[in-house]
């Protein structure tokens, strides 16, 4: 929640501030070259003109705002689906029984992960480049449940979920 979330809008606004300050540009250009006297006298080809170009540049800017914010939204479900898997980690945890320290050391892995992914991954995604910490966490999270023993059936149940959960968090 460190702006990251502002940042796509933050985008777009800057894309939206410099379309309207070429359009205004061109119709400050329109009245150098041509002078006021033409444009007063042409009233009805001006107001043609600035009516069709101004609907094209309303579908414009509009068509970049709905694309954007259809990405934020995307972003937004991802970021909500992968939130609810983490929490199902946390959830199916509690049914593994009799081992606090395999139990332990997935929530420890678990929140390094996460932590990766706030510090570091984010940071990297918006440079464009690809983070391999969250990645090697995602692969102590999944040696962590690996030292899970099945000794009685809630621990058999529990890893097959928890080995779900991970397919479906890591992809």
């Amino acid at each position: 929640a460190d702006g990251t979330w502002t940042k796509p809008a933050g985008v777009t606004f800057v894309k939206v501030v410099v379309a309207v300050i070429v359009a205004l540009g061109i119709q400050l250009a329109i009245r150098q070259y041509f002078g006021i006297e033409a444009l007063t006298r042409e009233s009805a080809t001006v107001t043609t003109f600035l009516g069709v170009f101004g609907t094209i540049f309303a579908i414009i800017v509009g068509f970049i705002l709905f694309i954007s914010l259809n990405r934020f939204s995307a972003l937004l479900n991802a970021t909500y689906e992968e939130v609810s898997e983490l929490g199902d980690v946390i959830d199916l945890s509690i049914y593994i029984n009799n081992q606090l320290k395999a139990v332990q050391m997935i929530l420890d892995r678990l929140h390094t992960y996460v932590r990766s992914i706030l510090t570091e991954e984010w940071e990297t995604m918006e440079k464009g480049e690809y983070g391999e910490k969250s990645s090697q966490a995602v692969g102590e999270l999944i040696k962590s449940i690996d030292q899970i023993e099945l000794e009685d059936p809630s621990d058999k149940v529990a890893l097959s979920a928890l080995i779900n959960k991970m397919t479906s968090l890591t992809t």
